[in-house]
């Protein structure tokens, strides 16, 4: 099973809004923080299924009718949480080899067509 992933966060918001990014271990602490700004974009690492990113927006804006998108090689869940307003992303069980290379695509901010 593949079991991590090298995950890019991109920030296409258009209208100058920080996304901020954290790395959450299984006790739930918090190992490492980014924010990024407007067309900005981070890459962080995803060690273990246990590990999960965190996505939420300075100021307190509720993600829920933000947009998502998440393109992966690795089999992921995406939770919304409606009480605070962000986005969790953690690899789930999956049917990969182990050595084979797995990134994750999440592009966060206001719809826009195709």
């Amino acid at each position: 099973m593949a079991n991590e992933a090298d995950v890019t966060v991109k920030n296409v918001f258009s209208d100058n809004v920080t996304v901020n990014v954290k790395r959450r271990l299984q006790d739930g602490t918090v190992d490492l923080e980014v924010n990024i700004g407007q067309n900005g974009a981070e890459q962080l690492h995803l060690p273990s299924p246990e590990v999960a990113l965190l996505i939420t927006v300075t100021g307190g804006m509720d993600l829920r009718d933000c947009f998502l998108k998440v393109k992966t090689d690795v089999d992921a869940e995406a939770v919304h949480s409606r009480t605070e307003g962000n986005w969790t992303l953690k690899i789930i069980s999956n049917e990969i080899p182990p050595d084979a290379p797995t990134t994750m695509n999440v592009t966060v901010g206001h719809d826009e067509p195709d």
